[in-house]
This record gives C-alpha cells, structure tokens and sequence, in this order.
C-alpha cells in the first residue's frame, strides 16, 4: 500500500502545468485522442500545428491509417515503428525538423 501511495506523489509531481511526463500537454493529448477515434473511421489522422515534438504512441497504434498528416510540429526524428502502418499511403512531415533519413523499411 505504501509503494502505491508513493507512486501516486510521483504520478502528480511529474505532471506540472497541465503537462505529462512526456512534455506534451493534456489539452493537446485530448486532441489527439479525439482524432485517434475520429480516424477510425476515416482512415485520416490529421495532428498537425499541434507543436508536437514526437509522434505520440497513440497514433503509432493506429495501424488502419491511409493517411498521416504531422505538418507545422517540431519534429526531428520519426520512429522506426511508423514501419508498421501497413495501409499507410500519405506521409505527410511537412515544416518540421527532420533532418535524416526516414527509417528502413517504411516504404
């Protein structure tokens, strides 16, 4: 009970001024959420000038996506795992921070 607790007082020290752990914050982890559920039945996810500087899990799960849009964010790098969106025909990363190569294996 004592660990839960203490793990509990962390949960809540790590989440300061509306931010997670991960540095993206709540309102914008709604958002996201939102048009998770949104895509499934479009097959779009649009997360664009959401200042993002990943692409979060979520929406790396979503492996029904056609179509990705990731424009305007602060991203520098893309996970190699995006690879596993089989039905994925649009990526789209412009005005981001990229600077290398996309991974192996996406296309």
């Amino acid at each position: 009970r004592a660990d839960r607790k203490a793990k509990k007082v962390n949960n809540t020290k790590n989440r300061v001024m509306g931010k997670t752990r991960a540095g993206i914050p709540m309102e914008i982890r709604r958002i996201i959420g939102e048009k998770v559920i949104e895509g499934k039945r479009s097959f779009i996810i649009d997360i664009s000038n959401l200042g993002l500087p990943y692409v979060p899990k979520q929406v790396m799960d979503s492996i029904y996506l056609h179509e990705l849009d990731a424009d305007h964010n602060i991203l520098d790098e893309i996970e190699g795992s995006i690879g596993r969106m089989a039905g994925l025909k649009v990526l789209s990363l412009s005005w981001n921070r990229i600077e290398g190569p996309l991974p192996k294996g996406m296309w």
